[in-house]
Order: structure tokens, then C-alpha cells, then sequence
């Protein structure tokens, strides 16, 4: 039941009325003994429960008329009041923005480093937040396929850490990130990463990835394969990882190699339910 009221005490009030917690006989000389009920009704705008009592009509002499017939006595409100519930504080109706998606791109000393490079690049223009590692022979293969500077590949990346900085955050599994994709990935990291030998940061980083459950990507890079790179390839994928070859898909009919890296590329972050509309998709034969 709610009652409503305005009066000098307060204004227009919304009370919430329970069952009456307790009856009790008042004796009046012209009345005699008189039934009364005590409630407690809890006040959502003050933030505190008062004692409330009412009888017949007039029988105490501060009364709040409600109904014909009846009166309310709010009596000794600083004796009743409770303080059980702290006052709630006001919710923000302001929505946060969402995090970023956040991945750890990796690149290592394997041929194909055109890929990592052309990685980093579409998260950039995603806005997805990067976290990069470059081994030192990934910096001696940019600089021989590519005519990137490292202050410049590194530039393209929010956050840079050294490959031997085991103390870095995505050495930990407490940070929180969307996955980690190594490219081009060697046979060497590979092989670190199926033995579970974290030796640098790159397969820590990967360790940390598959022991969380999150997507770990391998663009691995060598021809032909040994069983000892299939057994390796085998193990992480039964781990959880994902063996990406950047095979080039041919049906684009490429007119440069960028043609074949941004197919490659568009094709990795798809893993990560990322579209860099970069690249066109099979479609089926067209009709000439």
C-alpha cells in the first residue's frame, strides 16, 4: 500500500507501508483506552525507517489527515530512524566507452616480414591497441626485405616492449588481451612455443595466450616442412593455436605482391573476427 501526504514535515513523500509490526492500548480520560498500531515505513527519499503510528481520528493532537477517520502521528523520527542501508549514490547515466581491442603482434627472424609490417598497419587503421615484440633477427630481416626503418615499424604500434623484458605486461596472464599473432613466425619460435620453453618474451607472451584460452595465431614461414615442424605444428594446434601458412590465393588474380600480402593479411585477422575490407573474397566463378 502507498500513501502519499504533503504537510510541514515533508513534502510529497511516497511511503512504502508494511503489515503493522506491533499493537499497543492508549488510555484516554475521555475516550478510555484506545487500540493503536505501530508501523515502520521506510522513506526511499531520506534513506531511513521511521516508527509510524495511527488510531481513530483525533486522538493525538499532531496528526496528518489521509483518510476520514484516521490519523498518522509520525512520532520521535530521530528515535526510529535506521541507518541499516547506507543512501544510495546516484548511478551515472553516462555510458563508458568500450575497451579497444587489444592483440599482441609478434615478429620474429623468419623471410616475409612485409607481413608483420602490413599486420600492424590494418590494426592501426581498425583501431585495435597493439602491444609489439620484434626479435633481433626480425630487425635484421626488415631491414633486408624492406625499406621500413625500425623507429618507424615501431612507431606504428601503441605499446613496444623488449624482446627480453619477462616483466613486461603480456608476460602475465592478468592482462587482459584479444589474442596474439605471430608474424612471420620461425620454426625456432615455433618450436619454443610447442616445448613450452619461455626463454623470451615473444613465447612467454604465447604461453601466457594458450594457457588463458585466448587466439593465438602462427604465421609460420618455411618450405619444405620436417616432421620434426609438423610434430611442432601438431602440438600447438592441439594446444589451441592456429597455424596460419600465408599461402597466396591466386583466385584474386594479384597484380603485385601487395595484392597477395593484404589477401594474407585480411585473411589472418579474420581469425580475430576482424575485417580489413582490404582484400577481395571469393565470391564464386564470375561469367566472363
Amino acid at each position: 500500500m502507498f500513501l502519499q501526504f504533503s504537510a510541514s514535515l515533508a513534502d510529497s513523500f511516497t511511503y512504502l507501508v508494511p503489515h503493522a509490526v506491533d499493537s499497543f492500548q492508549i488510555y484516554r480520560p475521555d475516550l478510555g483506552n484506545i487500540e493503536h498500531h505501530r508501523w515502520d515505513i521506510f522513506v526511499p527519499q531520506l534513506g531511513y525507517t521511521c516508527g509510524v503510528y495511527w488510531g481513530p481520528f483525533n486522538t493525538f493532537t499532531r496528526e496528518f489527515h489521509l483518510i476520514p477517520g484516521l490519523s498518522l502521528l509520525f512520532f520521535a523520527m530521530d528515535i526510529f530512524k535506521s541507518r541499516s542501508d547506507p543512501p544510495s549514490t546516484a548511478v551515472s547515466h553516462i555510458q563508458q566507452p568500450p575497451r579497444r581491442r587489444r592483440i599482441i603482434v609478434a615478429l620474429t627472424g623468419a623471410t616475409g616480414s612485409i607481413l608483420g609490417v602490413k599486420t600492424l598497419i590494418a590494426l592501426r587503421q581498425l583501431n585495435v591497441e597493439t602491444h609489439l615484440v620484434i626479435s633481433k633477427w626480425a630487425e635484421a630481416t626488415i631491414k633486408y626485405e624492406t625499406d621500413y626503418t625500425i623507429p618507424n615499424i615501431r612507431a606504428l604500434a601503441d605499446h613496444v616492449y623488449n624482446i627480453h623484458d619477462m616483466a613486461a605486461p603480456i608476460a602475465s596472464g592478468s592482462f587482459r588481451v584479444d589474442g596474439m599473432i605471430i608474424v612471420p613466425c620461425s620454426v625456432k619460435t615455433l618450436a619454443s612455443i610447442s616445448s613450452g620453453i619461455c626463454d623470451d618474451l615473444i613465447s612467454r607472451a604465447a604461453d601466457v595466450i594458450l594457457k588463458e584460452r585466448r587466439r593465438l595465431v602462427l604465421a609460420v614461414r618455411e618450405t619444405p616442412l620436417s616432421s620434426i615442424h609438423l610434430r611442432n605444428m601438431t602440438t600447438v594446434t592441439e594446444a589451441g593455436a592456429i597455424i596460419f601458412p600465408p599461402v597466396p590465393a591466386y583466385y584474386i588474380k594479384p597484380s603485385s605482391i601487395d595484392d597477395l600480402v593484404d589477401h594474407s593479411v585480411g585473411r589472418m585477422l579474420d581469425l580475430f573476427d576482424l575485417d580489413t575490407e582490404a582484400f577481395e573474397r571469393w565470391g564464386g566463378f564470375k561469367k566472363d
